[in-house]
């Protein structure tokens, strides 16, 4: 019987200490949509993490939570208020089509308009991927690796394959 009220009275305190750094709740909901169509973008990843204001501007808090756009690219959320943060990002995950993006957004915009958020998207287009082998001898392979997409290059500086003998 004691162990049982011990593990009754830790899960009571963490749920206390959980409840501490939390201000109630705001209902959320709208759409992800791409940029360009606006068309909803279905079953898309999103991470909302809390933002703390500094001298240095705003940096990452806590990870609120995680949630997923439905089939024509709308969502409903219960964001957890933290306090001291008045400012969320909404972090998308990135993936073949499109690519990884944050929005940052402020609690008094969840305050005004709840009921609705708007997120758009950008798609990739023509993305392309080069890979160039730049030297052939053998202990120093060096491969260079770029790339292009909605006009925009990439590079990765030259990478050393080590080879095993």
């Amino acid at each position: 019987m004691k162990p049982l009220l011990f593990i009754v009275a830790v899960a009571c305190s963490l749920l206390l200490i959980g409840c501490t750094n939390t201000e109630g709740t705001v209902d959320i909901a709208g759409k992800v949509s791409d940029e360009y169509t606006k068309e909803g973008i279905p079953k898309r990843v999103v991470l909302i993490q809390g933002l703390i204001y500094s001298d240095s501007g705003l940096i990452p808090a806590d990870d609120i939570g995680r949630f997923y756009t439905d089939s024509s690219g709308h969502f409903t959320y219960t964001l957890k208020k933290t306090k001291n943060v008045y400012w969320y990002n909404f972090i998308f995950v990135g993936d073949s089509t499109y690519s990884y993006s944050t929005k940052a957004v402020c609690v008094t915009e969840f305050e005004s308009k709840p009921m609705f958020l708007s997120f758009y998207l950008d798609k990739f287009a023509d993305f392309t991927i080069k890979i160039e082998r730049i030297n052939k001898t053998v202990p120093y392979d060096t491969l260079f690796i770029s790339w292009k997409t909605n006009g925009i290059d990439g590079r990765i500086y030259p990478h050393k394959v080590r080879t095993l003998e």
